[in-house]
C-alpha cells in the first residue's frame, strides 16, 4: 500500500486504513480504549497518540512497531 492509496482514520481507540477510491478497509489496529486518536502519516510510518500514549505503526499492515506510554 502506497501512502497515497489510503486514508487513515483514528476513532474509538483504533487506527483504520481505508482505500482512497472505494473506502474499503485495508487494516484496523486497536491501540487503547478511548475515543479520540491523533494520527500522523510520514513517508514510512504512521504515528498515533491516544490516552497519553504514542504508537508507531507500519503503514502497509497496521502492525505496531513500537509503543511509548509517555
Amino acid at each position: 500500500m502506497g501512502n497515497s492509496q489510503a486514508v487513515l482514520v483514528g476513532i474509538r481507540g483504533r487506527v483504520l486504513a481505508l482505500e482512497q477510491g472505494t473506502g474499503t478497509e485495508l487494516w484496523r489496529t486497536r491501540l487503547k480504549g478511548g475515543d479520540f486518536v491523533s494520527v500522523v502519516l510520514t513517508e514510512d510510518r504512521v504515528y498515533a497518540a491516544t490516552q497519553g500514549e504514542m504508537f508507531c505503526l507500519d503503514p502497509a499492515t497496521g502492525t505496531i512497531l513500537w509503543h511509548n506510554p509517555l
